[in-house]
């Protein structure tokens, strides 16, 4: 399914952050047990953020192994940056 974009989506910037290997490792263990369950997770994070509808953008290449991505697009209300990093970084000590 492709679902248009509107002017207000293609203008805003892409957010992207970094997560910290021991805060995956502690997620895994305790919910995630696959990579099918793990994609399913972040897609139904989008719509407990009140998403609507939800993009989800798969890039493989068999040529390039760095060249690859998952992307997730959807008009939810996310937690604020501070909020997002002190999840994904597992600390509330780290610096934005």
């Amino acid at each position: 399914m492709v679902a248009e974009t509107s002017d207000a989506e293609a203008a805003s910037p892409a957010k992207h952050f970094t997560v910290d290997a021991r805060a995956m490792l502690t997620w895994g263990r305790d919910s995630i047990k696959d990579h099918t369950t793990a994609l399913l997770e972040l897609v139904r994070n989008s719509y407990d953020a009140g998403a609507a509808v939800v993009d989800l953008a798969l890039q493989v290449s068999p040529v390039s192994p760095d060249d690859q991505s998952i992307t997730i697009r959807d008009e939810g209300v996310w937690h604020v940056r501070e909020g997002l990093q002190h999840v994904a970084n597992g600390s509330s000590r780290t610096a934005v």
